[in-house]
């Protein structure tokens, strides 16, 4: 069994966004049969009132995943071969220019096929202008039977 690697996230090269991010904490890096929580400390350079989050997830290059939501409230997203869910925790609407704080969570209920998966994420305004693009890479491998023998 290979070992995990790390969770890497890093923001879309496309275009400007009215999000900016100064710091991200990821609980559980690299994951592990547990809940993996991430923590990010940002800032916002426009009112939002309202918007909308979308994202697609590969695997292998594959799309296997991908859901829309509404940015101002909470969504829950199971996850492939119930394999688990992701908690998103939606922004507190309104939201004025400044510092801002999301959380997400993901739980593993069984290991997913092992590989690299990948995820890109936008988030857009009430003027569908763009807040936010991240594209995740997430190592996963199969969390059972390690120092079995």
């Amino acid at each position: 069994m290979a070992d995990p690697g790390l969770i890497t996230w890093k923001v879309c090269d496309d275009s400007y966004y009215h999000g900016h991010i100064e710091k991200v904490a990821i609980v559980n890096n690299p994951v592990v049969p547990q809940n993996t929580t991430v923590i990010a400390l940002g800032s916002l350079d426009k009112n939002i009132t309202s918007g909308s989050w979308g994202f697609t997830a590969s695997f292998a290059g594959i799309p296997v995943l991908h859901k829309e939501g509404d940015l101002c409230s909470d969504s829950v997203v199971e996850l492939p071969l119930r394999s688990g869910a992701m908690y998103i925790s939606g922004l507190n609407c309104p939201v004025n220019v400044g510092t801002v704080q999301v959380e997400q969570k993901a739980i593993f209920y069984q290991s997913p096929p092992p590989g690299k998966y990948s995820i890109r994420c936008k988030m857009v305004d009430q003027d569908n202008e763009p807040i936010l693009c991240l594209d995740i890479t997430i190592p996963m491998y199969i969390f059972c039977c390690k120092n079995i023998f």
